[in-house]
């Protein structure tokens, strides 16, 4: 659903309207306030291999596929959800791309009829005390 900072960079779109199946690419980086970045530019800049991004791509879609369902299982809505990918470390191995966000609050948004659940509802909702 677009919200936040979608919404900013996106002034035509409706709030909490379907953008399913969106993926952005951010540089991570505060101090910028994490700007937007072509694939082309991510590849370019050395942020990410090309044979990797396809990868990291779906490995997001599938997490995010599978939240859905799971939030929509509790009647409840994803939106804004954001999502950081990495590479394992293990030299004995080739990198392999992995998700290295928490899956927590501080990068879900998760709506109830078109309202922000706080963190307190959301435990509610979810029948967590």
């Amino acid at each position: 659903m677009a919200y936040g900072s979608y919404l900013r960079r996106h002034p035509g779109a409706e709030p909490l309207s379907n953008i399913a199946g969106t993926k952005e690419i951010t540089f991570k980086d505060d101090a910028l306030d994490d700007p937007p970045l072509s694939a082309e530019d991510a590849v370019s800049r050395k942020i990410i291999d090309p044979a990797e991004l396809p990868v990291a791509l779906d490995l997001l879609g599938r997490v995010a596929d599978c939240l859905t369902r799971f939030y929509k299982s509790k009647n409840l809505d994803i939106g804004d959800l954001k999502m950081e990918v990495g590479r394992t470390s293990d030299k004995s191995k080739s990198p392999s791309i992995i998700v290295i966000d928490d899956l927590g609050f501080d990068n879900t948004r998760i709506f109830s009829g078109g309202r922000l659940l706080g963190v307190e509802e959301l435990h509610s909702a979810m029948g967590i005390r």
